[in-house]
């Protein structure tokens, strides 16, 4: 007999109107989503919702519009509960250091230019459990020297004129108002960790067209002076503090590992962490 979960409590950092979810990923659960438990986390965080101008009774209709899907999976007795405004800082263990609750900082929110983004108060809540699951949003890496907005890289905001859909993954530069020519992003470079396997396939796929569009109009590149070129690549991603690794480190990893699962006479081993693969490849 499997074990069904009374309860699960999806923590989130930011607000309800700020939720990055889609329609489609939140029908599998919208139907156990405890309605009595929303109007009072919805009443609870009323006072920094309205201090941004949030229309809660708005933001609640859409929380709520899917409650009556019903799940592929069939009926489940879970109850769906939401605690926003709560940023998780630590897992709480009990004397037998098992979980026990789920520490979080209250934040507020604040508008940073059109955006609305969260900041801590500094005060804490522990929130009753005894599993935890983490799935904690990723943004991209602000550090590799493309224009950024919020979690995502800057986009062209302007229609192509050519081929419309294209400007979905031109990198666009706010400040001179122009596009990064011969620069784009795609899949989660472009939205991080957004969607599933199958939608980031979609994705690539109607970048690489994107792409396509501008090769069709540069002249074809040439191997002459590949070296300098890469050897430049190399000092600019150093320049800016970026650990990289080159396809000859992958074969010192794997030769690493190759080793090291011949010692446990195991089939295979792999590092778990990047400190660990990282560590592998500069000792050999």
């Amino acid at each position: 007999m499997k074990r069904k979960v009374k309860e699960v409590v999806a923590v989130a950092r930011r607000g309800p109107a700020q939720r990055a979810y889609t329609d489609v990923e939140i029908q599998s659960v919208a139907a156990n989503i405890d309605t009595d438990d929303l109007k009072n986390e919805m009443e609870r965080i009323r006072p920094k919702l309205e201090a941004v101008d949030e229309d809660l009774d708005a933001i609640y209709k859409d929380l709520t519009k899917h409650i009556n899907a019903k799940a592929k999976e069939g009926e489940s007795p879970t109850s769906m509960k939401f605690r926003f405004l709560s940023a998780p800082t630590e897992v709480v263990v009990d004397g037998d250091g098992r979980i026990r609750a789920l520490r979080a900082e209250n934040t507020e929110l604040y508008k940073r230019g059109e955006d609305i983004a969260a900041k801590g108060t500094g005060t804490h809540t522990d929130i009753e459990v005894d599993t935890i699951v983490f799935a904690i949003g990723d943004r991209v890496d602000e550090t590799l020297g493309l224009p950024c907005s919020g979690t995502e890289y800057v986009k062209n905001p302007n229609q192509d004129p050519e081929n419309p859909g294209d400007e979905a993954y031109q990198v666009f530069d706010p400040q001179t108002g122009k596009l990064i020519d011969g620069f784009f992003v795609i899949g989660w470079s472009r939205k991080a960790s957004d969607g599933l396997v199958g939608k980031a396939k979609q994705d690539g796929e109607k970048g690489i067209v994107a792409v396509n569009h501008y090769l069709e109009k540069v002249a074809p590149g040439s191997a002459e002076g590949a070296g300098a070129k890469i050897a430049a690549l190399r000092e600019l991603l150093k320049s800016r503090g970026i650990h990289f690794i080159e396809y000859s480190d992958i074969q010192k990893l794997e030769a690493v590992e190759k080793q090291e699962a011949e010692k446990r006479k195991a089939e295979f081993f792999k590092y778990s962490t990047d400190k660990d693969m990282l560590s592998a490849i500069e000792s050999n």
